[in-house]
């Protein structure tokens, strides 16, 4: 009866200890600071871009979450002790201020409701599943180390860190490339998660590698292209945002003499520093930095892009919201000469993604914007194929821009996808991609059996190398 009794209170305790880790493991998602209670989400309506210009240079401390160019409209959060002040402002310079939400923790609440519950349910992360979901900052670490384990078997999949953030967490870039490399091999650049609470920008850059990892059918573009993606480049932003703080934009770096923390990484780059579109003050969500480069996550994708730019071929820098692909300039009204050429290869890729896309030079399509990353890839690494891809929605209900539901991710990425894929196809068909670029990898003939070969062809059914890939396999070398 002793020892029946403590084997009762024995498995009781263990009952109550998993139920402890359970509850634990549950809820320390769930113990987030609540930053935004009785904030206002507003909308500001300027009249023009002079005038708009005029209200944010006075106001440093709302939060600019979107700019629309074609209503001059601003979609702001606003303090509950700002608000006096922002209506103030506003209507001084004959603008007019809309509340649309009087409380926007109720927002921020629900939606990390919605993924908490999701997480609970799910005992581990499989990769099929990962690629549809926001994951945090740990989970896309794991994700990366499980793509590279398990999807090596027919390509080669490094995972690099190239620099570390403000708060020394690695900033990581994964190469994706055939075992067997051709010759005069170019690569696709694409970064993603420059602004912290642009979720699914990682997302589609988490899609994009195990598409071209994991996924047999994308072979093609593995024997076109080497591909970077870099994803995170903000990793302590978007780290920000999971803890509560779901609409931080800027990096963590503490600011000289500053109470306000956090430098816009898209405006630290050196092409057009300081110049429009760029803040001075620290305390503004497009805060520049002290210097171009002060930044040290700007800093690492700077040196890693310069030291390899003699085989980048493209470079696209993944953001949301407003369904653009913008061109260079971002920091001075000019078009860049080969401008109509860009601007073909972007609308293949509309027509392939099926929604449409405002197509442009960032400064005259969407707004000024001086210190970009895409600019800096254009002028310092002279890669000419440089754009800026802002994905979807097109109009952003409220705050849906940035907080698209979880349940879209499974739409938007393999939209963007599809894109991508059709834009790699005429960039090889522009720079004179061969044949036997693509099926003659090394030493290896094209009788040796390939089992992507029928994908391949399938791929470039359409493009102008299709008679010479037939070519290749009748003739071989």
């Amino acid at each position: 009866m002793e020892f029946s009794s403590r084997l009762v209170r024995s498995m009781d305790m263990r009952a109550s200890v998993v139920y402890f880790l359970w509850l634990a493991s549950a809820c320390v998602l769930c113990v987030r600071e609540k930053p935004y209670y009785n904030f206002k989400l507003v909308r500001i309506a300027a009249g023009s871009s002079e005038r708009l210009d005029r209200i944010l240079h006075q106001l440093p401390q709302i939060d600019d979450l979107h700019r629309n160019p074609h209503d001059n409209t601003l979609l702001a959060i606003v303090s509950p002790d700002d608000l006096a002040e922002v209506v103030q402002t506003v209507t001084e310079e004959n603008g007019d201020v809309e509340i649309l939400q009087d409380n926007l923790q109720d927002s921020v609440d629900e939606e990390f409701r919605h993924l908490d519950m999701r997480r609970r349910k799910r005992a581990t992360l499989e990769l099929e599943d990962a690629i549809k979901e926001y994951l945090t900052l740990d989970e896309i670490y794991e994700f990366q180390d499980r793509v590279k384990s398990s999807c090596s078997n027919f390509v080669d999949v490094k995972k690099k860190t190239i620099g570390y953030s403000a708060e020394n967490r690695p900033i990581n870039v994964m190469t994706i490339s055939p075992k067997n490399p051709g010759r005069n091999r170019k690569t696709i650049f694409i970064e993603s998660g420059v602004h912290a609470r642009e979720w699914l920008s990682p997302a589609t850059a988490n899609y994009i590698v195990y598409q071209l990892a994991c996924n047999k059918s994308n072979a093609d573009m593995i024997q076109l292209f080497d591909w970077e993606v870099v994803s995170p480049v903000n990793p302590d932003g978007y780290e920000f945002t999971h803890s509560g703080y779901r609409y931080w934009r800027k990096n963590r770096q503490r600011n000289l003499r500053s109470r306000c923390v956090g430098t816009d990484l898209n405006r630290n780059f050196g092409t057009g520093f300081g110049k429009r579109g760029a803040s001075g003050n620290a305390c503004s969500d497009t805060y520049r930095g002290r210097y171009a480069y002060s930044a040290p996550e700007a800093n690492a994708l700077k040196q890693h892009i310069l030291g390899n730019k003699q085989g980048i071929i493209s470079y696209l820098s993944i953001h949301t919201y407003g369904q653009y692909i913008l061109l260079p300039w971002a920091y001075q009204n000019k078009r860049v000469a080969d401008n109509a050429n860009l601007t073909l290869l972007a609308k293949t890729a509309e027509k392939a993604m099926g929604v449409p896309f405002r197509i442009g030079p960032t400064y005259s399509m969407l707004y000024p914007a001086a210190g970009i990353t895409a600019d800096f890839a254009r002028d310092k690494a002279k890669v000419a194929r440089s754009y800026t891809w802002e994905l979807m929605p097109r109009t952003g209900k409220r705050l849906s821009g940035f907080s698209p539901s979880e349940n879209l991710v499974p739409f938007y990425t393999p939209t963007i996808w599809r894109g991508i894929r059709a834009y790699a196809v005429a960039v090889a068909d522009e720079v004179g991609i061969t044949a036997e670029d693509v099926f003659l990898a090394g030493d290896v003939e094209p009788s040796v059996p390939n089992p992507y070969r029928d994908s391949i062809l399938e791929a470039f059914k359409n493009s102008s190398m299709y008679p010479a890939l037939l070519q290749v396999l009748q003739n071989g070398k």
